[in-house]
Order: C-alpha cells, then sequence, then structure tokens
C-alpha cells in the first residue's frame, strides 16, 4: 500500500508540473503573437506611409 501512494503521490506532482508548464507556455506563446502582430502592423503603417 505505501508503494502505491507514492506513486499516485509522484503522478499528481508531475501532473501539476505539466499544467504549470502548459499555463507557462500559454502565457508565452500568447505574448510572441501579441509583439508580432504589433510589429506587422507597424510594418504594414510604415509601407503605406513610404
Amino acid at each position: 500500500m505505501g508503494a502505491t501512494v507514492r506513486n499516485a503521490s509522484s503522478y499528481m506532482e508531475r501532473l501539476k508540473m505539466n499544467e504549470e508548464r502548459e499555463k507557462l507556455a500559454r502565457a508565452v506563446m500568447g505574448k510572441i503573437s501579441s509583439d508580432m502582430l504589433e510589429k506587422k502592423q507597424l510594418q504594414n503603417v510604415s509601407a503605406i506611409m513610404l
């Protein structure tokens, strides 16, 4: 029974870490997407002004 508890505890810890990594990855991807869109818009404005 002790091994089952250890395995479950380890599984829950890995699950929590994966969720945290996924949350961080989503935040980073969201930030990158916003930055890229802003740069693209600035490039479009510059092209129109030229």
